[in-house]
């Protein structure tokens, strides 16, 4: 939504901006230097640009409200987007997540807002999946609330990153951390 409004905000301040421009030139009589064109069509474009994309996530969204599955994922990172509002950072989170109806994993950035708290790394989340996008319902307590038939590929995951976490590599040679 961010970036409809931000791309909204964008084009029409560029297009009121021309529109100064014509009519202050109309008004004198002298001509406005092309240059002057070009550099508001630029703004003009990058306004329209943002815009558009702001559509398509919009529209991405309603669809996967109305037409996707639910499925449950496990937050695996949190950072922030780039995007800022009144200096607070939005943040997106990567969610690696078990898609039913096809049976695989896939891990999936989805923006979350401005609380990098309200969905934790390693949280569970129960989420809506259509065509490589997401919508997170909600935030879940533990593992035990994600169906039994899911949490092994989660285990799994976790299983995963245990070990690579242990492992290092060093001018090629693989080290393995032990606990004594």
């Amino acid at each position: 939504m961010f970036l409809f409004v931000f791309g909204l905000v964008w084009f029409l301040f560029s297009v009121f901006f021309l529109v100064i421009m014509i009519l202050s030139s109309s008004q004198t009589g002298s001509e406005t230097p092309i240059f002057a064109y070009i550099i508001i069509g630029l703004f003009i474009a990058i306004g329209l640009y943002m815009l558009i994309k702001g559509i398509k996530k919009i529209i991405q969204n309603k669809k996967t409200e109305k037409y996707g599955e639910i499925c449950y994922g496990i937050v695996t990172n949190v950072y922030p987007d780039g995007s800022y509002v009144n200096n607070a950072p939005e943040y997106q989170a990567d969610v690696y997540l078990y898609i039913t109806s096809e049976g695989r994993t896939d891990t999936i950035t989805e923006i979350i807002g401005f609380d990098p708290m309200k969905y934790p790394t390693k949280s569970y989340v129960k989420v809506k999946y259509y065509q490589g996008d997401i919508n997170i319902i909600e935030g879940l307590n533990s593992i035990k609330d994600v169906p039994m038939a899911t949490q092994r590929y989660f285990k799994e995951y976790e299983d995963f990153r245990e070990q690579a976490e242990d492992i290092i590599i060093v001018n090629g040679k693989k080290y393995k951390r032990i606990d004594e």
